[in-house]
């Protein structure tokens, strides 16, 4: 009694789980960093640490274990921590990225086999206790496992891309947001009223203003430029304005037509074809007249913006990755129309996480919209990859910094030429300028516009460039904007806001990865990536009447449930030959004579089979398996 009593203090020890969980994380493969030169670190690596000791001390069946492992960010019901507010099964993957990557890659197709490889190689020996990686040349030589096995495999971890996680809870991500969607509009309401009343202040604030040397593209460029000229001159002038601007058209049009890769992500139908993961990005795209809070400080509004995606219309805090579907590198020049704070964008070659070395170029994204330009993008034609949007702290290569990040994506563009950002010039809003001729016309056209854009912000009906004008007035401060100086039902209003917003946490992050673009990796013959045969098509291992797997999704979610298969009998074999190889230091080989229940002296096998199938009837209860044979 007092060696049972014991037994069960121990177990019920958190550092059962610390014990235990170092045995699961050389399973897996647990790693910190990446290796190679500068050993970069695997950013919130040690959220897949914490969540292992955890899931052993709560004795997690080990079926939902490996469903987590797997899929843990596609189950249906994932296993929530409410305590500590977290989506435990999406953190499951992280060890999917705990793989090697190289330093400043000059063959993505090369390392991507490198890393995939090992995604590969740990999956089989963690979960099945055979290396399906030996098959990636020929075909096996002393299990049933062949070579196209591999590239089933290898097509399921390929079709999954590298991502940093949000693991909050849904409650957690979801919190506040009804409220902050109706304050929003009880917002724009509000706004929208106190700035048609303030009409006649916001020109006298134009007339005044130094506006200096702005670009072609800021819709008050025009008044900067017109109001000092004479009427021929003015004239002349607009016409010139409008030939620019219709010139800037027609040129973005027949770039487009020769593009080796064009997306419009204020088009619906394009956003609906990229993926996406954390709860910055909704499933719709943002109209023009879009708007976003300030969380701090003494302007009321971050921005009001055109039509695009964006990361942060409730909370900077939110996370947020966005990728396009594949694309094959061809042309001179690749760019990313959008705008951001402490976001970057990227063209990801194969999957590729890092941004070490040259050619493997980041850029930050600036505030304000405008073109940028990815580079390095000729090295790499003939290539395939993907563009890729994420908030700063959701990068795959550091994760980490400022809390508050967010982006805006408009277009995406590759081929030789380069695509002009024609903004919002005065000449692109809507109303007629041939009579402008003088100042007092064009200060009347202004404050028509700005009725115009006002009473649509306010109906929900806006465009672009209404939207563009709306922020240039507020940015400047023509119009209210400042939380000191607003109506007490305004500031009210602005600070409920901040209220709510403030009590979103910075979420909970892991290393992990997102269904992508379904592949089908072809045969690579001898295991040479410069001899391709045919794709094959992702699924589970011939042995066992491998099935093949749905050519939507990666097939994850498909991949442990064959896994946990009563047909598949070597996992339940490999994790009961483990608890007892850890329990005792030593094989079943040679302990088999000293287990008696079986009433007799049993053979390796059988005692496997016995085990294994108790294993799973009884729940397959990692702590029960070890105290039944302590």
């Amino acid at each position: 009694e007092a060696y049972a009593t014991l037994v069960d203090q121990l177990m019920a020890s958190s550092h059962y789980g610390e014990r235990w969980g170092r045995y699961w994380l050389d399973w897996f493969r647990y790693a910190e960093s990446y290796g190679s030169e500068g050993d970069p670190n695997v950013p919130y690596a040690t959220t897949y640490r914490d969540y292992v000791v955890r899931a052993l001390n709560a004795d997690v069946p080990y079926d939902q274990l490996i469903r987590e492992a797997l899929a843990g960010d596609l189950l249906e019901n994932p296993r929530v921590n409410e305590e500590k507010g977290l989506n435990e099964s999406a953190i499951g993957p992280a060890h999917l990225r705990m793989v090697p990557h190289g330093f400043g890659v000059t063959d993505t197709y090369d390392e991507q086999i490198t890393f995939t490889d090992n995604q590969v190689d740990v999956v089989s020996k963690a979960m099945l206790g055979i290396t399906v990686s030996c098959a990636r040349c020929h075909n096996h030589k002393f299990d049933p496992i062949s070579q196209k096995d591999f590239y089933k495999f290898y097509g399921i971890m390929i079709s999954s891309r590298p991502v940093i996680v949000n693991v909050d809870s849904p409650k957690m991500q979801e919190l506040h947001k009804k409220e902050l969607v109706a304050l929003k509009k009880k917002l724009r309401a509000g706004f929208a009223a106190q700035w048609l009343s303030e009409v006649d202040g916001a020109m006298e604030n134009l007339e005044g203003a130094k506006l200096g040397k702005i670009a072609d593209t800021d819709p008050l460029a025009g008044w900067a430029k017109l109001q000092g000229l004479a009427p021929d001159a003015m004239r002349k002038e607009v016409d010139a304005m409008r030939g620019r601007y219709q010139k800037g058209l027609e040129h973005n049009e027949l770039v487009k037509a020769e593009a080796t890769f064009y997306a419009d992500l204020r088009e619906q139908a394009t956003y609906d074809k990229w993926f996406k993961s954390g709860n910055g990005l909704g499933g719709k795209v943002s109209p023009a007249g879009s708007f976003a809070i300030a969380a701090e400080g003494g302007k009321a509004f971050t921005g009001i913006y055109p039509a695009g995606v964006y990361s942060h219309l409730l909370s900077d805090k939110h996370s947020a990755t966005l990728n396009s579907v594949f694309h094959l590198a061809k042309g001179g020049r690749n760019s990313i129309r959008a705008m951001g704070s402490g976001s970057i964008a990227r063209f990801t070659l194969r999957s590729y996480p890092l941004m070490h070395g040259g050619l493997h170029p980041a850029p930050g994204l600036k505030p304000q919209a405008g073109w940028v330009n990815l580079n390095k993008y000729k090295y790499w034609n003939g290539e395939k990859g993907y563009y890729h949007v994420n908030t700063g702290p959701d990068s795959t290569f550091r994760g980490g910094g400022k809390p508050r990040s967010w982006f805006g994506v408009f277009e995406v563009y590759a081929g030789d030429e380069s695509m002009r950002e024609l903004g919002a010039p005065m000449v692109a809003l809507p109303g007629k300028q041939d009579a402008i001729t003088n100042r007092k016309m064009l200060l009347n056209y202004y404050r028509g516009s700005l009725v115009d854009a006002l009473t649509g912000w306010r109906d929900g009906k806006i465009g672009d460039a209404q939207a563009l004008l709306l922020n240039a007035f507020v940015s400047r401060g023509f119009l209210s904007s400042e939380v000191a100086q607003l109506p007490a039902d305004l500031k009210s209003a602005v600070e409920s806001y901040r209220k709510l917003e403030s009590e979103i946490r910075t979420p909970v992050r892991a290393p992990g990865v997102m269904d992508g673009e379904p592949w089908d990796q072809p045969l690579l013959t001898r295991g040479n990536y410069k001899k391709e045969d045919k794709p094959v098509a992702r699924g589970f291992l011939e042995v066992f009447q491998g099935r093949t797997y749905p050519k939507s999704g990666s097939g994850r979610r498909e991949l442990a449930e064959d896994m946990l298969s009563e047909g598949n009998s070597l996992t339940t074999r490999v994790i009961v030959n483990r608890l007892w190889h850890h329990t005792f230091g030593r094989g079943l080989v040679a302990s088999a004579d000293n287990f008696g229940r079986l009433g007799k002296e049993p053979s390796h096998p059988e005692l496997l089979d016995y085990l294994a199938a108790d294993f799973r009837e009884n729940g397959w209860s990692m702590k029960r398996t070890v105290r039944q044979l302590v």
